[in-house]
């Protein structure tokens, strides 16, 4: 789908100015079952790092 090539280009770009990841989350729309999951997941995982 393209999700983790996009997480990887951003990782570069970031890491080329410094920075560095730590959480990503890639949600994948084409299953409407599982995209309330994964966008609550990957919202978790971001929000635990801000606290």
């Amino acid at each position: 789908m393209g999700g983790k090539q996009a997480i990887n280009g951003m990782e570069k770009l970031v890491k080329a100015k410094g920075g560095e990841l730590s959480q990503t989350g890639v949600v994948n729309w084409m299953f409407a079952g599982k995209r309330k999951a994964l966008i609550a997941e990957t919202v978790e995982k971001i929000a635990a790092i801000c606290q």
